[in-house]
């Protein structure tokens, strides 16, 4: 057998060139303003371009089996969603929506990679706005805070662990969920139902994982974007994990373009509330939600709506985490890396924005973070399951700090001069439910 090893090169210094975002991956020849690129805005290293801009990108050792141009990017301007147009040494990526901060990923042809000669790649962009009639260039912008190649095969990139972390979910490490969809006699007719499928990976993995078929809701907007359908994101999204979707055993049908299809054919996602659900009567075999509850305004109602669409014999799996008033309840720690605890008891919005600024980190969803958070304590879990009609099949909850050093914090004494043990200590709760 013989190895291919891609030759690691660092690339030979231009003169005059400007980096554009301080990691060394893109730049510019002079000033960036004359290439379309704003001034380098600190500490959140981001520059605006309106309406369109170029550089060079970095190719190094990415001359691999899987690229993407990653660009991590929000709309600016008068706000409104934007379009990013990207050619890659003249070759046209494609647009895609830039409708909120994010990281976003276009396929690079590896022949096109094969085809370059040198150390860097000539990148073009263009800003469209979907109201492009009346706008002028101050509102046709982009921030964008990074621009880079990556292999998804083999260099680490932000969604990937986060997609990997889904993954694990198939696996023995995946605990309960993983334990009850593997004991659950699925069969080709039955559905399932996903409650808070957000951007919608989880569903499809369930219906590789099943062979059954499910349907995600959301108040997320499905298919709201011309010409771009949930099933066509979603697909992009997984062929971009495909690497890492051949190495579970139970989801390598995903890994190929026929599985890839069959799969998305038995997945469906729908815009609507979890508390009042417009779906008949009796129609799954069985439910799960993972991270939501804590989320949802009145989980009463949500499980009411559970018995009411889950078959006799149905079953409901609902695993949610952090609690409200537990260390890591703002949901800060593991979305924006604000690792404070108790930071929604003690701190208000500005000093949280603040602190993450001076962190060095972007507080863009500080606000969307917390005012999704329902701000219920565990005994009310606890009573809603027990008014719900469902029968208990199994029950634990997860308690202690996962935020380091809180439980020995000021914070943390403080605080139970206000609010009971139980409560700042339980930050997990898993219900397996029966109709």
């Amino acid at each position: 057998m013989s190895l291919m090893f891609w030759k690691v090169r660092t690339p030979k210094p231009i003169a005059s060139a400007q980096d554009l975002f301080g990691d060394d991956q893109c730049f510019v020849v002079g000033d960036p303003a004359e290439s379309g690129f704003g001034e380098i805005y600190l500490p959140d290293r981001f520059r605006g371009i309106r309406p369109r801009a170029s550089c060079k990108c970095r190719l190094a050792s990415s001359r691999s089996r899987h690229p993407y141009l990653l660009v991590r990017a929000t709309p600016s301007g008068n706000g409104s969603p934007k379009s990013l147009s990207i050619k890659f040494d003249r070759l046209d990526l494609g647009a895609q929506r830039i409708p909120h901060y994010g990281t976003y990923y276009f396929p690079v042809p590896r022949d096109e990679l094969l085809r370059l000669k040198g150390d860097w790649a000539d990148i073009a962009l263009e800003v469209g706005s979907d109201f492009s009639a009346g706008d002028s260039d101050e509102d046709v912008s982009i921030a964008l805070y990074e621009v880079r190649l990556i292999d998804a095969a083999f260099d680490d990139f932000p969604d990937k662990q986060a997609f990997a972390d889904k993954l694990s979910l198939f696996s023995p490490s995946g605990g309960t969920f993983y334990h009850t969809l593997a004991n659950f006699a699925f069969k080709p007719d039955h559905e399932v139902l996903e409650i808070g499928a957000g951007e919608g990976h989880l569903a499809c993995l369930v219906a590789a994982f099943s062979g059954a078929s499910v349907t995600g809701i959301d108040v997320v907007q499905y298919d709201d974007e011309p010409g771009s359908s949930t099933k066509q994101k979603l697909t992009k999204q997984l062929r971009l994990h495909r690497p890492l979707l051949r190495q579970t055993r139970d989801l390598r049908e995903l890994g190929s373009e026929d599985g890839l299809s069959a799969v998305m054919a038995r997945t469906k996602h729908i815009t609507m509330d979890a508390e009042q659900m417009p779906l008949p009567e009796a129609s799954f075999d069985f439910v799960y939600s993972l991270n939501v509850m804590e989320h949802i305004s009145k989980p009463e109602r949500a499980l009411s709506e559970i018995r009411r669409v889950l078959r006799p014999g149905g079953l409901a799996l609902l695993q949610y985490s952090p609690l409200y008033y537990s260390d890591s309840g703002s949901h800060l720690p593991g979305t924006l890396g604000f690792n404070r605890p108790w930071a929604q008891l003690l701190m208000s919005r500005e000093d949280i924005k603040q602190a993450i600024v001076e962190s060095g980190g972007v507080p863009n969803e500080v606000d969307n973070i917390l005012d999704s958070l329902n701000g219920h304590p565990p005994r009310y879990y606890r009573d809603a399951v027990e008014r719900s009609g469902l029968n208990v099949v199994s029950y634990y909850s997860q308690q202690g700090f996962t935020v380091p050093g809180a439980g020995e914090s000021s914070e943390y004494q403080r605080l139970l001069a206000t609010y009971s043990e139980e409560d700042l200590t339980t930050y997990g709760m898993c219900w397996v439910l029966r109709k």
